[in-house]
């Protein structure tokens, strides 16, 4: 009996586990230690970076060929560990040596710097080797291990950077080949720990009996979700290459972008890791939990419309302001800019934020095609979009396009997941909206001031969020899920 109630946990008290710790880590490296190389190396030298990196992340599908999805899936639906194991880890090593000779070949045939481009994919691969081992964590419920683990990569790697800001060495493009080199080191490390501690819980919990799934049923099974996965990365990181491609100062363009794109990248945190706890929580669900779930669904959705329209319109009241805090020694012209830029991507935030609760749904009641569908024509939306406007309007343009293209993408997953009928569309927009039209008014309240920007911000902020809290907007109370609680809390 104590045994069975340790496996009842609450959902909402691992997501602000597993957010906490995420939000005390994540953030600093992305607007501190990036934001500090950045300024150390200057746009054009970072801009290159920022376009191999991209580039390395448009192939790793062939990394990964949704097993992540799969092994997190099944584990929950019930499929014993032990069965997936032996299988997706050779397939994981078989993966890996593809992924490296492919995107090689791609990059040196487009004239990238040999070592930068290889300290960037060996990076990434250590990266993605600990999201597989994640994905074990994830699927047998043992949330508190995998939120430490979640943080660990970048923390090694942000205490690493700091000692090479400190000594000096980050000019040029031996400080860029550095910068890169020390996430390698630091990501190999972490994927070694992660491999020998679910190597030891899976050698405790190992049943003889259970047959193993073969290799060709973990393939059949991951067409799709690698499919999606493809289309997904495509539409979001091929940005940073068309601006390479189709703009006159490409480089410098692609510098502007990652600045924008930085602070999107953090506010994804919440969402992304949002739906690591909502994937095993709708997978397998019966009939006697999908009201649960379906709540629990509700809830995120309310949560993110309130979260992300305050910051969208945080970001276009003082987008210039922030862009001089993150880049004191940058031009007017690059604040102006950046500003702007920021501003429609933390717009795109809204609907990019929604797709992983709708489509997580979708991909537990595994109506992959139906989202692979939406995903592909995302993409050519996305392409078409940057290739009319990006010569012209640059960076800014692939901001527009990353709003356009994720909000039609939510709108489709929307409609086809079923959790959002259109009676109730009205009550779930109703408190944001208002929220916005608050934010508005007590806005122009608060520039009649003379307080800080950062000072009007907050006040401005913290009076909605007490609004929302004030009118309901957000019961966090009493909902609970059964999660399994495997393993030592």
């Amino acid at each position: 009996m104590k045994k069975e109630n340790a496996g009842q946990g609450t959902f909402l008290r691992n997501l602000f586990r597993l957010q906490l710790l995420n939000w005390a880590v994540k953030p600093l490296w992305i607007l501190g230690v990036e934001t500090l190389v950045q300024n150390a190396l200057g746009e054009a030298v970072y801009g290159s970076y920022f376009v191999v990196f991209n580039f390395s992340l448009l192939f790793t599908i062939a990394l990964d060929f949704g097993m992540n999805s799969l092994i997190t899936r099944e584990l929950a639906s019930g499929v014993p560990a032990h069965s997936l194991w032996n299988r997706s880890l050779r397939l994981k090593a078989a993966f890996s040596l593809f992924y490296l000779a492919i995107t090689a070949l791609l990059g040196l045939a487009q004239g990238m710097e040999p070592a930068l481009l290889t300290a960037v994919l060996l990076s990434q691969l250590g990266l993605q080797w600990i999201l597989f081992f994640r994905a074990f964590l994830q699927g047998t419920g043992h949330s508190r291990q995998d939120a430490w683990f979640s943080i660990a990569d970048r923390l090694g790697a942000m205490l690493l950077i700091l000692l090479v800001l400190q000594a000096g060495w980050m000019e040029g493009g031996r400080g860029l080949l550095t910068f890169a080199l020390s996430q390698t080191f630091s990501y190999a490390i972490v994927a070694l720990l992660a491999f020998a501690y679910v190597r030891s819980l899976l050698k405790r919990g190992a049943d003889e009996t259970t047959m193993a799934v073969s290799a060709r049923s973990i393939l059949q099974q991951g067409a799709g979700l690698a499919l999606l996965s493809l289309l997904m990365v495509f539409y979001t990181r091929l940005d940073a290459l068309m601006l390479r491609w189709l703009h006159p100062d490409g480089f410098f363009q692609a510098g502007l972008y990652a600045r924008g794109f930085r602070l999107l990248d953090a506010a994804l945190i919440f969402p992304i890791l949002l739906s690591t706890l909502l994937l095993p929580a709708f997978s397998g669900v019966g009939e006697k939990e999908r009201e649960r779930a379906g709540k629990i669904a509700g809830i995120s959705i309310r949560l993110l419309l309130a979260m992300t329209a305050a910051v969208a319109f945080a970001a276009h009241s003082w987008g210039n302001e922030i862009s001089r805090l993150l880049n004191p020694n940058g031009l007017e012209a690059e604040h102006l800019a950046t500003g702007n830029i920021l501003a429609w991507l933390l717009t795109a935030w809204i609907p990019m934020s929604l797709i992983y609760v709708y489509g997580t749904w979708l991909t537990a009641q595994r109506k992959i095609r139906l989202l692979n569908l939406l995903a592909g024509g995302t993409l050519l939306l996305n392409i078409g979009l940057n290739v009319w406007l990006i010569p012209d309007f640059g960076a800014e343009a692939a901001a527009w396009n990353m709003l356009i293209s994720q909000g039609l993408f939510a709108l489709g997953c929307a409609v086809a997941s079923g959790l959002t009928s259109l009676q109730q569309l009205p009550r779930l927009l109703v408190g944001p909206l208002a929220g916005i039209v608050f934010l508005y008014f007590l806005g122009k309240m608060l520039l009649q001031t003379q307080w800080p920007w950062y000072a009007q911000a907050v006040a401005g902020l913290s009076a909605y969020g007490l609004l929302l809290f004030a009118t309901g907007y957000l019961p966090l109370k009493g909902i609970r899920f059964k999660t399994q609680e495997a393993g030592p809390e």
